[in-house]
């Protein structure tokens, strides 16, 4: 465990790098941008402010220009009951000039250093956004059992952000790095992306030409080769047009199929921070844009007065023995992405059963 505290301390310092100037930053709080309880399981506790480390001082022996940061971690289990002890925390860093990563080679060196780590992987992933660094490696306990640990790491502008997660080794975490790190970057980008006091707010957009999404997507996924296989045969389905954001503008809902009814896929294209930008929902542990083996429809399940958007397929995990049948996955806008909230369940004749998996609070969704 104190290892584990040692290394969220060790992170940031090391990962900072000057790059130049970025936008105003002035009023942002590294504290609202935290991940809090409602992100992680219930009957995770929060870990005493006196176990965390000082999240500021060797980033500003470092590199100085440190305006502000902050650190909060969450536990499950015993630290000293390492078969099931879990653990995840974030760090929030403000910096008076823009931060960039530095390259895998100075990742793998920080951890190098660590004498009790082994198996180090470093990974550039697109989540939360483009240039993200993740960092998975083994924790030696010699005294008792092992423990993987997964560290990923995004900056903002002026902001870093470094999500740590440990688990037993070998086994599944009861958290997904990927979709924490999501959360704290919609909680970034919700500070950064309003109009400030004197500044004009953005004008009217006009509307999406939805055709020309469709198009465009059509083009870019048709089967361009080996087309007569089944596997090849992409079905699309018609464009919609509908608010999912809840900012008064439609988005572009595109979904196409491949192969009869599985393999479900889709884009999602509307306005963010006054530019037509792919909003698609990123899933966990599949291919880009694949949500699963069913259908996707925007729908409001949740009742927040708009829609979300809804990816049936065959369930995976069973809510009880002998069940079977359709998950619903249902992510909703939070101010800067779309975030995977909950789970349906329902029999094959389309009825639910009742049983709702619920992985975020419905108030991340703005």
């Amino acid at each position: 465990m104190r290892r584990w505290i040692v290394l969220l301390g060790l992170v940031l310092p090391v990962w900072l790098v000057a790059s130049g100037c970025d936008e105003d930053f002035e009023g942002f709080s590294v504290e609202a941008a935290l991940l809090q309880a409602e992100d992680v399981p219930s009957g995770w506790r929060a870990l005493p402010s006196a176990d965390m480390p000082e999240p500021s001082g060797l980033v500003m022996g470092e590199i100085g220009g440190l305006v502000d940061s902050a650190i909060v971690g969450f536990i499950s289990g015993s630290p000293q009951d390492a078969e099931h002890f879990q653990g995840v925390s974030s760090v929030v860093g403000l910096f008076d000039r823009a931060v960039d990563l530095p390259s895998d080679t100075d990742m793998r060196k920080l951890f190098e250093q660590e004498p009790m780590t082994a198996d180090i992987e470093v990974i550039r992933v697109d989540t939360p956004k483009n240039d993200s660094v993740l960092v998975r490696s083994r924790i030696i306990n010699p005294i008792g059992s092992d423990s993987a640990s997964e560290v990923l790491s995004f900056a903002e502008g002026q902001v870093l952000v470094t999500i740590d997660m440990v688990y037993p080794w070998g086994t599944t975490p009861d958290v997904d790095i990927m979709e924490l790190a999501r959360i704290v970057y919609g909680r970034v980008m919700a500070q950064t992306e309003q109009p400030r006091e004197g500044e004009v707010a953005t004008p009217t957009l006009e509307p999406i030409d939805a055709r020309a999404i469709f198009e465009s997507v059509k083009e870019r996924h048709s089967c361009k080769k080996d087309c007569d296989t089944l596997a090849r045969i992409f079905t699309f389905g018609p464009w919609e047009s509908v608010d999912l954001t809840g900012d008064g503008q439609d988005e572009v809902l595109v979904t196409w199929n491949q192969g009869g009814n599985c393999g479900y896929f889709a884009e999602v294209w509307g306005y963010y921070r006054g530019q037509l930008t792919d909003l698609t929902p990123q899933t966990s542990g599949q291919l880009p844009n694949d949500l699963g083996c069913g259908s996707i429809e925007a729908e409001d399940v949740l009742g927040l007065g708009r829609p979300q958007i809804v990816a049936t397929a065959k369930a995976d995990l069973d809510p009880e023995p002998g069940w079977d049948g359709y998950s619903k996955d249902i992510y909703c806008w939070n101010g800067a992405i779309f975030v995977h909230v909950a789970t349906d369940y329902e029999d094959y004749d389309g009825k639910p059963v009742g049983r709702r998996l619920t992985i975020l609070d419905p108030t991340q969704c703005r």
